[in-house]
């Protein structure tokens, strides 16, 4: 098993938004009804056997954990990193992105 580890030091969320942040007919985005990208992520871990869980606090940001199975058969594909990460750094000039990949050799 590997994790995916995503962190902010943004708002964070209060205890009904957590429990509610996996249901995609949930968003606190205003002008949409929806929100999937959590529920999308959410069932990509447990498609591998893997899970998802979520660290926050009211103030003090949150950090997603994702863990995968990486030799399972039903793991997607992660995609182009590279062209993820420049789309959101120049759709979301004003956040501060810092991308960190570290590979463990067993």
């Amino acid at each position: 098993m590997e994790d995916l580890e995503i962190d902010d030091d943004g708002e964070g969320m209060d205890d009904d938004t957590k429990a509610r942040c996996l249901d995609p007919f949930f968003t606190t985005k205003s002008g949409r009804e929806v929100g999937l990208g959590l529920p999308f992520l959410a069932q990509s871990a447990e498609e591998t056997g893997g899970s998802l869980s979520i660290e926050t606090a009211k103030g003090k940001g949150t950090k997603v954990i994702v863990t995968y199975t990486l030799s399972h058969i039903d793991l997607r594909p992660f995609g182009d990193i590279d062209g993820t990460l420049r789309c959101l750094k120049v759709t979301h000039p004003e956040v501060q992105l810092r991308y960190h990949y570290v590979k463990i050799e067993r």
